[in-house]
């Protein structure tokens, strides 16, 4: 058939002319759009040095910007195809490690008058392509491009080629916005340039598709190769200016009547990201905002380079430091280099930010920070402003001749407020009305009624109020950051650059307790007792939040009040809480402090709880969860370790009979819970005949037994055993909960006891 060219392009003056087809347009129904009217000038994809000029046939140059539609196409397009000339892959973007492959999609039926095949591969996966034709039908099979992760994919340029007296055919169409194919396309030792005017983020997608058959039935292959007027092997251009290119590591073929190759794209080792994810700034405040690079999952990590964009309008850049302590984990030097300017697409500045390592020692793994990056506020604007990851290239020692691939990118949304940091009212100072906007909704977290992000306002790092980050409660943390602020008016800058280098660690860290450790009383229900929460080693404290647990079984609490230790130092203690649970057998609790004077120092009760008696013969744990303490400026200190306790309780009176010739019958464990081993007390009683039959034993709790830890013929007195935390055979018991029995003559009494691991 005569085809009318739908883009006549015009070479040094030369005249050429080329289809340039749509998404969805077979060979058989291409068709001008309507009237277009643009001029296209963009460096040809395939010829470095030639000026291509493209415009639709019959277009008026002068009505260039009427039509929207087709403008956006053409900038889309000029992104990708102009990054096939200009580009350089010293850099790598996003679309390393991708293939180029071939695949056959099962119940795809090819009529002469359908309008294309693109969308209707159904591949998801590069594992579950499909590269085999049997028989002589008309089969439909696509070339897709397919990555490990996720892409940023807007044009690539493929070759193909064929025996033509053996794969005939028949039809073909282009699966992208736009498409630059050489003479005779698509004839064997033949190419074609195919772009998007949107990036593509899927891990698969399509590029071509084509109606073919075997002639004669015998095996031969449809092979995906280099450009003929490139010479290597298909790339993958993103929508950077210029693009960066990323060269196909392998490419596949399609076999009729005969296996194809079928390659599959690496699965990507790492991800990376701008953190926090959201951050909120003070204007008023003059520092700096430090954001943090972080590398996730990384496999042997050797060498990195990033790309931050950024809006010069709201940020500027301030300075960067590169953090070796993840990257010289396993013993590797490592040497910055000096950061320098980047051209992102999505964003008007961006500064590139590298790092190498050396040494004979394997790469880091895992997840760390790489670097710190600082940037000060600029203009009198607020509202929000992104910074992105634009491109990237990481490096491993297990194998440096490939990269490293990239799951996923997570950049940072800023939002600028105008009041200084704990100034919510914005009078220039942090009042008493001020940490009541944050008291009042401790501890709602997001999602619940009341939770408002203003007050969720955990500081990026000490000393440096310019900027905060959610993390989703408002806790302790935000109150005594706030609190620490008192009559302190905006907060100071961003600490000084040597702050940046990794600080000595403290020799002595914080560490909570119940006390008393162990509390053995006799009381009736309905009585009262209570029990402390004691701090040991503290340096400057500031504030402390808790969760404390027991057996509602047992205990009901029915009031807390704050220790002195808080306001040993001069300082105003506020109480947070408490939240109390009695059905659950929890108690949520804290405290923070306001003043001028340093935190408390030293050993102290922070807080005590009263409980009532619900139980007068049973024990209960008296456990330490989710605890956290801070300094007087908010910074979380921490913690060595918690030590729980345990209440045992006997009844005062009884209205049960007492056994003739048996009193005093009596039994504890210590200490309960256990690690390693506890010491089981009891008491004999005395008996008109002398010894008496006694029997200790251990249950788990579905009443097996465990162990026998004695029977035999006792005389009157105390006695105890040691239990060494293992079964009848000697093997080493589980964590867990158990019941101690003591068995004297008739009577038995038990206690619960838990073996933790």
């Amino acid at each position: 058939m005569t085809r009318s060219p739908w883009l006549e392009i015009e070479r040094n003056g030369e005249a050429v002319s080329v289809w340039a087809r749509h998404a969805n347009r077979s060979r058989e129904t291409e068709e001008k759009e309507e009237e277009c009217n643009w001029v296209l000038v963009v460096p040809h994809p395939l010829e470095r040095g030639t000026l291509w000029h493209a415009h639709p046939v019959g277009a008026r140059t002068s009505d260039v910007d009427r039509k929207g539609k087709v403008m956006k196409l053409i900038r889309g397009t000029l992104a990708t195809v102009a990054g096939f000339a200009l580009a350089t892959s010293a850099f790598g973007g996003p679309n390393q490690g991708g293939i180029v492959i071939a695949h056959v999609s099962e119940g795809l039926v090819y009529t002469d008058d359908s309008t294309g095949y693109c969308g209707q591969s159904t591949l998801e996966d590069c594992k579950d392509a499909d590269a085999r034709i049997d028989g002589t039908d008309v089969a439909i099979f696509h070339i897709l491009a397919a990555f490990g992760g996720t892409p940023r994919f807007s044009g690539t340029t493929i070759g193909i080629d064929y025996d033509p007296e053996e794969i005939i055919l028949v039809d073909w169409g282009v699966c992208g916005d736009f498409e630059l194919p050489t003479e005779a396309w698509p004839e064997p030792g033949t190419g074609v340039a195919v772009t998007w005017a949107e990036a593509q983020l899927t891990r698969v997608t399509e590029i071509y598709w084509f109606a073919a058959y075997s002639y004669t039935g015998s095996p031969s292959e449809f092979v995906i190769g280099p450009h003929p007027h490139r010479g290597i092997e298909p790339f993958f251009a993103d929508d950077d200016i210029p693009s960066n290119l990323d060269v196909a590591i392998d490419t596949g073929t399609l076999g009729f009547n005969m296996d194809g190759y079928q390659p599959c794209a690496p699965e990507r080792a790492c991800a990376i990201e701008l953190s926090p994810a959201n951050i909120t700034a003070y204007k008023p405040c003059g520092g700096t905002i430090p954001i943090d690079l972080n590398v996730i999952d990384a496999n042997f990590l050797d060498d990195f380079a990033v790309c931050v964009g950024f809006d010069p309008n709201q940020l500027v850049y301030d300075s960067d430091y590169i953090d070796p302590i993840f990257l010289g984990s396993t013993g590797r030097a490592v040497t910055p280099v000096s950061s320098q300017d980047c051209n992102p697409f999505y964003f008007d500045e961006g500064k590139r930010l590298r790092a190498l390592t050396s040494g004979t020692q394997e790469g880091a793994s895992g997840s760390g920070r790489l670097a710190r990056i600082r940037f000060s506020m600029s203009g009198p604007a607020t509202g929000v402003t992104p910074l992105g990851l634009d491109s990237w290239v990481f490096s491993s020692t297990d194998n440096p001749q490939e990269p490293m691939y990239v799951e996923a990118v997570t950049g940072t949304e800023v939002t600028f407020r105008d009041y200084c940091f704990g100034d919510y009212n914005g009078d220039g100072d942090v009042t008493a009305f001020d940490l009541a906007q944050v008291v009042q909704r401790w501890p709602r977290c997001e999602g619940t009624s009341g939770y408002d992000a203003r007050y969720d306002v955990n500081l990026l790092e000490a000393g440096n109020f310019c900027a905060s980050a959610p993390d989703g409660c408002i806790d302790v943390v935000d109150a005594q950051s706030v609190a620490g602020r008192w009559h302190l008016g905006c907060g100071p800058g961003a600490l000084s650059e040597a702050t940046e280098s990794p600080s000595a660690e403290r020799l002595v860290e914080p560490s909570l307790r119940i006390a008393p450790a162990v509390s053995i009383l006799t009381a009736d229900v309905d009585d009262t007792t209570s029990i402390a929460l004691v701090i040991d080693d503290a340096a400057d404290l500031g504030a402390f939040q808790a969760e404390l647990t027991f057996d509602p079984a047992v205990l009901r609490v029915s009031d807390t009040n704050l220790g002195n230790l808080l306001s040993s130092n001069a300082r105003t203690p506020y109480a947070l809480g408490p939240l109390v649970d009695n059905e659950a057998g929890t108690v949520l609790l804290g405290g923070c402090t306001t003043g001028l004077e340093a935190g408390a120092t030293g050993s102290g009760v922070l807080t005590r709880v009263v409980f009532d008696i619900v139980d007068c013969e049973a024990t209960t744990t008296i456990g330490i969860g989710s605890a956290t303490v801070t300094n007087v400026a908010g910074d979380p200190l921490e913690l060595a370790g918690t030590t729980d306790g345990s209440i045992e309780i006997h009844c005062a009176t009884t209205d049960a009979p007492v056994p003739h010739g048996i009193t005093g019958l009596s039994l504890s464990i210590r200490p309960n819970p256990l690690t390693t081993s506890s010491e089981i007390a009891f008491s004999v009683p005395a008996s008109e005949g002398g010894s008496v039959m006694t029997r200790l034993e251990l249950f788990d709790t579905a009443g097996r037994r465990v162990r026998t830890l004695l029977h035999e013929a006792l005389p009157s007195g105390p006695h105890s055993v040691v239990w060494d935390a293992r079964d009848e055979d000697g093997r080493s018991l589980p964590g867990g909960a158990f019941f101690c029995r003591l068995q004297v003559g008739n009577e038995t009494i038990q206690r619960p006891l838990v073996l933790t691991r």
